[in-house]
């Protein structure tokens, strides 16, 4: 997947004297969001409540496919918006969108640079800490229970995710329908089974929702 930045984003960044912007964005709802900024803009009027946002890391194994979870921490200042936002929706498992932009670039202009979930609200003197996580940290964390018969292992993952509690806004189901990924990959597999074959019998105990979508992405 390829990055495309604006042309004045662009032009921006190679200012001498840019001022870099982020733009937290919480859903609080499905389709309610509050938005907060690092800095003053001359484009957008949402309140100056981040203090600091930290790097993040996110790597992948070549030969397993394992995904190592990105972090990132988000410092709010803890004004009366902040405050308000805590105290109406508490905010933790909350997704959020993070973007790069400049002072003087529209909000339609700025790059994406994280999603992922609050993991942890943590208050301190200098302000209120957002520990979040990226979306892979839900299947990290999270299991699954239940059989198979006759699905793709795309689809299959995909069932998996949702389980582990993956919000499904957060998934690609384009990427993961078994018709349009291709046509070379349209095997089947059973991954649970719920007969009695030589005393095997379905698994009724949690089972960790990454080792099982590591599992059908080694054999894709």
């Amino acid at each position: 997947m390829s990055l495309t930045l604006h042309s004045t984003w662009l032009a921006e960044a190679q200012r001498s004297r840019c001022r870099p912007r982020f733009l937290v964005t919480i859903w609080v709802a499905s389709a309610t969001s509050k938005k907060m900024l690092s800095g003053r803009s001359t484009t957008m009027t949402y309140p100056v409540s981040v203090q600091s946002v930290t790097p993040f890391s996110r790597s992948m194994d070549s030969w397993s496919r394992r995904v190592s979870t990105g972090a990132l921490s988000v410092m709010l200042r803890n004004d009366g918006f902040t405050d308000s936002l805590i105290d109406t929706y508490g905010l933790r498992g909350t997704r959020v969108e993070v973007e790069l932009g400049f002072e003087d670039v529209a909000e339609a202009n700025y790059a994406p640079y994280f999603v992922g979930i609050i993991k942890d609200v943590v208050p301190s003197p200098r302000g209120i800490l957002l520990n979040l996580k990226d979306a892979h940290a839900k299947i990290v964390e999270g299991t699954t229970i239940g059989e198979w018969h006759n699905v793709h292992p795309l689809a299959l993952i995909e069932d998996i995710a949702l389980d582990a509690g993956l919000p499904s806004d957060m998934i690609d189901t384009t990427a993961l329908d078994p018709n349009t990924y291709s046509s070379s990959i349209s095997h089947y597999v059973v991954d649970r089974s719920g007969c009695d074959l030589e005393g095997e019998r379905s698994i009724t105990e949690p089972a960790n929702a990454e080792e099982l979508i590591h599992s059908l992405a080694e054999i894709m």
